[in-house]
């Protein structure tokens, strides 16, 4: 059974490490992922370590290029999470 969502009905939010170099550095950065699962668009954004404000900072962001939320619950990568956007 396919999962029909209404667009801008729910997002996805999940975070996760990756390895990168900068300026021929190695480091580790942690990437904030926002998933709209009508349209499947996706957001993504880089910080330099994991913290409260970053998953409050890579809302924002997230909601102010895609949409604003109505609900927000975030989860940890593997166990997902859901919320919904207002219209307009």
């Amino acid at each position: 059974m396919p999962l029909l969502f209404a667009p801008g009905g729910a997002f996805l939010f999940d975070w996760s490490h990756e390895d990168v170099e900068i300026g021929g550095q190695p480091l580790r950065v942690k990437a904030a992922h926002v998933r709209l699962c009508a349209s499947r668009a996706v957001y993504v954004r880089v910080y330099p370590r994991e913290t409260q404000e970053m998953v409050f900072d890579a809302h924002q962001r997230a909601f102010a290029l895609l949409n604003r939320p109505r609900q927000s619950q975030s989860g940890r990568r593997g166990q997902g999470s859901a919320a919904r956007f207002e219209e307009g």
